[in-house]
Order: structure tokens, then sequence, then C-alpha cells
């Protein structure tokens, strides 16, 4: 189990980096805390461990053996933004289109698919003059915070 969560954690942390919602330093440190823990270590954290960007990150967390399942990964995902959103470390539209697009291929639990997809198309109202950033902004603040 304690496996699983760590494959949940990593594929939140990889779509989390992937949107700038944590760094790559984040990221070392999260794979410096879980080794120094472990009995074993899997190769891909080790390597996390000794990162330097962005980009090397992504190409490990993207090959996490045996990958979460959005019923895991999703609500820590949703964590992580909460603390963005905390920090005021975040563009609500950038972040609705990203998770618009990944409900959008099946990466999400079906039960926020629909409420993303309203996300999206309050967003894209906007360009016809319909609401405000503030209101829609509020809207998303509030379902990533559900």
């Amino acid at each position: 189990m304690i496996e699983q969560e760590i494959k949940s954690q990593a594929c939140a942390l990889k779509h989390a980096v992937c949107i700038g919602l944590v760094d790559v330093k984040y990221l070392v440190d999260w794979a410096d805390a879980l080794i120094s823990h472990a009995d074993e270590v899997d190769d891909w954290l080790a390597e996390l461990a000794l990162c330097k960007t962005a980009s090397q990150a992504m190409s490990l967390l993207a090959n996490v053996p045996g990958k979460a399942t959005a019923e895991l990964w999703w609500p820590l995902f949703k964590q992580q933004v909460v603390k963005a959103l905390d920090t005021g470390f975040v563009e609500l539209q950038i972040l609705a289109t990203y998770c618009y697009n990944l409900a959008l291929s099946g990466d999400i639990p079906a039960y926020d698919c629909e409420a993303l997809y309203q996300l999206e198309l309050e967003y894209d109202s906007l360009f016809t003059g319909y609401g405000t950033q503030a209101e829609v902004d509020a809207q998303a603040s509030r379902f990533f915070r559900k």
C-alpha cells in the first residue's frame, strides 16, 4: 500500500510540475525525504533526488512504473492546487484548461469531469462578454477546494 501511495504522489507531482505549481527543488526534497525513510529505493526515486531541471523530473515522473489510478492521485493534485491558491501562485484559467484537457483524455475521475467542462465553458464565454474573470476564477477556486 505504501508503494501505491508513493506512486500516487508521484503522479500528482508530475502534473503539479507540468502546470508550475511546484518546482524541481520541491521534488528533490520530496524524493530525499522518502529515501531517508526507505529500506529499498526504486531507481526512478533515486534519480529524481538528483534532478536539476524540470524536464528531467518530468521524464522520470512520467515513467514511474505501475502508475496510480486517477482516484488516488487526483485528490493529491487538488491538494497541491489548494496550496498554490493559498499563496496566490496559480493562474486559475490556465489550471482549469489543463485539468479540462486531462478530463478529455480520461485521466481524471469521472466525478469531476462535468465540473471541469462547465469551468472551461465559463472561461470561454468571457470572450463574448458573459461574466467576469473574477466570477469564473471564484468558481474555479471553489471547485479545487472541494
